[in-house]
C-alpha cells in the first residue's frame, strides 16, 4: 500500500510541474513578443529620427505625419511653408516596419490562443487524472478488502474443516454413548467388561478434549433454545413444564462455540395434551 501511495504522489507532482512548465512557456512567449515589438518600435524611432516618439498603431498615419524630417521640419511644409514630397523611401521603410509590427501582432494573437487552448486541454489532462486517481484509489481499497477476507477466511479455515470433520462423527459418538451408557446400567456385565466399556468412554472424552471439544448435558435444565434441540415432548408430573426430562444426544461445544444442540425430550403439562 505505501508504493500505491508514492504512485499517486507521483501523479500529483507531475501534474503541478506541467501547469508549472506551462506557465513559464507562456511568459516566456509573451516576452519574446514584446522583446519584437521593442525592437521595431527602436527601429522607427531610427528611421524618423532620435527622440520621435512613435505610437503604438501607425497604419492608418499617413507617411508625411509619421515621419518628421531630420532637419525638424515637418513633412509636406518647405522652410518656406511650401508642400515638399515625402522621401519614397522613408515611406517603404516604415510601410515595412507597420508591416512586421502587424505581423508580431498577429504572432501575439495565435500564441495567446495557442496558450489558452494548452491551458484547456491541461484542465482536461488534470480531470482526467484526477478521475483515475480516485479509480485507482477504489480499486486499491477493494483488493484490501479482497485480502483481508481471504486472510480472514484462511484463518477460519482449520476451524471449518474440524468442524465438518466433527460433526460427521457426531452421529457415531451418540451411538457409543448409548451403547456405553446401557452396558454400564447392567448389574450382571462382568467387572472387566465393565472396566473396558468406562475406558473407551474416558478415552473417547479425552480425544474430544484434545481437539477443543467439549460435551454438555442438558437432563434437568430448563429448556433452552440456543443450546438445546426437543425432538418431543412428554406429560409429566415430576417436573415442571418446559423441563427437560431426558437427553437423547449430548451437546458439543468447540471452541467454546456451540458445535451441536443437545438433542431433548421437554416435559410438557398434562392438561395441554391432545
Amino acid at each position: 500500500m505505501v508504493e500505491q501511495q508514492g504512485d499517486t504522489e507521483d501523479l500529483g507532482l507531475s501534474g503541478a510541474l506541467a501547469a508549472a512548465l506551462a506557465d513559464a512557456e507562456k511568459l516566456a512567449q509573451d516576452k519574446t513578443m514584446e522583446a519584437q515589438r521593442e525592437q521595431v518600435l527602436d527601429a522607427l524611432s531610427q528611421v524618423t529620427g532620435e527622440g520621435a516618439q512613435v505610437g503604438p498603431d501607425i497604419r492608418g498615419m499617413p507617411a508625411e505625419q509619421a515621419a518628421p524630417r531630420p532637419d525638424g521640419v515637418a513633412p509636406g511644409r518647405a522652410d518656406g511653408g511650401g508642400s515638399a514630397q515625402p522621401d519614397p523611401a522613408l515611406r517603404a521603410q516604415l510601410r515595412a516596419l507597420g508591416q512586421q509590427l502587424d505581423e508580431a501582432r498577429r504572432q501575439l494573437e495565435e500564441e495567446k490562443a495557442a496558450t489558452a487552448r494548452a491551458e484547456r486541454q491541461l484542465e482536461q489532462v488534470r480531470g482526467d487524472l484526477k478521475a483515475t486517481r480516485q479509480r485507482f484509489l477504489r480499486l486499491s481499497e477493494h483488493q484490501e478488502e479482497q485480502q483481508r477476507r481471504a486472510n480472514r477466511q484462511e484463518q477460519e479455515m482449520p476451524t471449518r474443516l474440524k468442524k465438518q470433520i466433527l460433526r460427521g462423527l457426531l452421529p457415531a459418538l451418540d451411538t457409543l454413548d448409548a451403547v456405553t451408557r446401557n452396558l454400564l446400567a447392567d448389574k450382571a456385565l462382568p467387572l472387566a467388561t465393565s472396566q473396558g466399556v468406562q475406558m473407551l468412554r474416558t478415552t473417547w472424552d479425552r480425544a474430544l478434549q484434545g481437539a477443543q471439544v467439549v460435551a454438555f448435558d442438558a437432563s434437568g435444565q430448563a429448556f433452552d433454545p440456543v443450546v438445546h434441540e426437543a425432538i418431543s415432548e412428554e406429560t409429566s408430573d415430576a417436573v415442571a413444564p418446559g423441563t427437560v426430562l431426558r437427553q437423547v444426544g449430548r451437546g458439543y461445544l468447540l471452541e467454546g462455540r456451540l458445535l451441536r444442540s443437545a438433542q431433548v425430550i421437554v416435559a410438557r403439562a398434562a392438561d395441554s395434551e391432545g
